[in-house]
């Protein structure tokens, strides 16, 4: 009952309140020195650090795509970070931290106003991910060649799970009829015929911002992607993730041995364990049959993007890579930085330089977390 006045101001009149400081000058947008283009990225960065590398290899691979750089930042940004992203972009919006990337992305729609209808393509992305990833395939590219209305990178709950107790009853059938399915919301893309919907405008402008992260997943990930499903336009998820269960099922005890030990399993210990164990009593005569479910069921219930993003750039060309395992899971963590030490190519030292500084960050938080709490008593 406590939460119910927040809820209750949330849709009542957080984001008209918002709305209105946006006018009076709490919110600022700036033109960049990057032309304009029919077709436009929404970028939406958080750079508690300064301005890093990889947001500008993200900015100017946007340009080089041939989309103008539309970059909102929730954190304000000092005169040479501010110059240098103006820089590399078309517009800048910088507001206050609120509703996460929707509360970017919804500032950013909001803004193109009537120019959105004239659009040929509109993309949100955001600095969750590195992209690009070296190796991987041109995403952009990747989304406008589908022959689809919406292109999600990665899609979640669009597998029917088991409980941990039965992962021999794991059956992969990707279906996004689920209803809670949805495409993640680091990298969508929409086409024309969206972008020509007055009521996809409507949608965003009616959106309630939100500081709560389930909120903000439950209104914007899967309202979003069931606002567009309900709308019948076609959709298409580039990672492939439909057709995983067939691949693993191709796999020899060898394969299935090999990204098992390459899984992350950020913030589920039960499943991680789970992981472990199995690969403890490798070699048994029903081993690779189980092996084999087990990875569908940890994949089902992680995300491949999160869970075996070795698999997701190597096989299937996915060219973005989670930052946030590095902040959890020890073992996630370090089978991250283990696979951004093999990337080659342009963009890789960048990728290395800041994964190795985000690992060392969580390393000194968790030793002042245990210094913190005392020694057992």
């Amino acid at each position: 009952m406590a939460a119910l006045p927040k809820l209750a101001g949330e849709l009542l009149w957080d984001t008209p309140l918002h709305d209105l400081a946006a006018r009076f000058g709490r919110v600022r947008v700036t033109t960049g020195a990057m032309p304009d283009s029919r077709r436009v990225a929404i970028y939406v960065i958080f750079p508690t650090d300064g301005l890093l590398e990889s947001h500008r290899l993200a900015l100017r691979h946007i340009a080089d795509c041939g989309y103008a750089p539309l970059v909102v930042t929730h954190v304000p940004l000092s005169p040479g970070d501010r110059e240098a992203v103006l820089g590399l972009s078309w517009r800048l919006i910088e507001r206050p931290n609120f509703g996460y990337d929707f509360g970017g992305y919804r500032a950013a729609v909001l803004s193109l106003g009537d120019d959105l209808p004239s659009l040929s393509a509109l993309a949100l992305l955001n600095d969750s991910v590195w992209f690009p990833v070296p190796g991987g395939r041109d995403w952009l590219k990747v989304a406008e060649e589908a022959g689809t209305d919406v292109v999600g990178a990665v899609s979640n709950y669009g597998i029917q799970t088991v409980a941990l107790d039965r992962p021999q009853d794991m059956r992969w059938a990707y279906d996004p009829s689920r209803p809670d399915f949805h495409y993640c919301s680091f990298a969508l893309w929409f086409g024309p015929a969206v972008l020509n919907d007055p009521k996809f405008r409507t949608f965003w402008r009616r959106f309630h911002l939100t500081d709560n992260k389930f909120r903000t997943v439950r209104r914007g990930e899967v309202g979003l992607s069931q606002w567009l499903l309900a709308r019948g336009y076609s959709h298409r998820e580039s990672l492939g993730t439909a057709s995983f269960g067939d691949e693993v099922g191709r796999m020899d005890a060898a394969e299935v041995e090999d990204w098992l030990k390459a899984l992350i399993i950020p913030e589920e210990p039960d499943l991680a364990a789970l992981g472990d164990a199995l690969l403890a009593r490798r070699g048994g005569p029903d081993w690779a049959q189980d092996a084999r479910a087990y990875l569908l069921l940890a994949v089902a219930r992680t995300g491949m993007s999160y869970a075996l993003p070795a698999y997701a750039l190597r096989v299937k060309g996915h060219s973005m890579l989670k930052k946030s395992p590095l902040k959890l899971a020890l073992q996630g963590a370090e089978r991250t930085v283990t696979l951004v030490e093999t990337l080659q190519g342009p963009g890789a030292d960048i990728v290395r330089v800041e994964a190795r500084t985000l690992m060392a960050a969580r390393n000194d938080r968790r030793r002042g977390e245990k210094q913190a709490s005392g020694p057992p008593q």
